[in-house]
């Protein structure tokens, strides 16, 4: 009977580390980021705000994964002189969307109060709602793949600074036009 108690006191004690790492990882890694990207053609914007959780690989302590969500509000400015024009006056696209990325890092400095982070992956985006000129427009390729490439700056303990580099091959319109590309710039914790 004291091996059963004890067991059971192992695994609740465990049960709870289990969660509070969970908590722990997503205030940890909560950020509010902007993409940004200008051409001839449009100007996108992007606000999200997002977390994640993340381990370090066994085999390697400075090589992690991470695998977050984002809730994305996207502005696009589509020039009328532009290939993507709407009409005779620049258009404006509004997207909402969820993402999830799935990275692997390296931590490539690291000291008490501060770190350097190098991390790429995929990156999978589902657009929820989309409004042109303010009415529903449904010809949106409602599922976004990506890739990602970015540095991550952590500094006075708990502040961390982000900035990389997405491409979305896939076009954002359904006739396949509007590949996306752009840089991002995030805080977080």
């Amino acid at each position: 009977m004291p091996l059963l108690a004890a067991l059971f006191t192992f695994c609740s004690s465990a049960n709870a580390r289990e969660k509070s790492d969970v908590k722990r990882q997503l205030w940890k890694n909560f950020h509010i980021s902007w993409d940004v990207n200008k051409t001839d053609d449009y100007r996108w914007r992007n606000f999200s705000l997002g977390t994640g959780y993340g381990k370090n690989f066994d085999f390697d302590k400075r090589t992690y994964w991470l695998v977050g969500l984002d809730l994305n509000f996207g502005k696009y400015t589509l020039y009328s002189d532009g290939a993507y024009a709407m009409g005779d006056e620049n258009a404006k696209l509004r997207t909402t969307s969820l993402s999830i990325p799935a990275v692997i890092g390296y931590n490539v400095y690291k000291k008490t109060s501060r770190s350097l982070k190098i991390y790429t992956g995929p990156v999978l985006e589902r657009i929820l709602s989309s409004r042109l000129d303010g009415e529903d427009f449904d010809e949106i390729q409602r599922t976004q793949f990506g890739w990602t490439v970015g540095t991550n700056f952590r500094f006075l303990f708990i502040f961390g600074a982000r900035v990389s580099y997405s491409y979305y091959p896939t076009g954002l319109f359904t006739n396949g036009d509007l590949k996306r590309s752009g840089v991002n710039f995030s805080l977080g914790f």
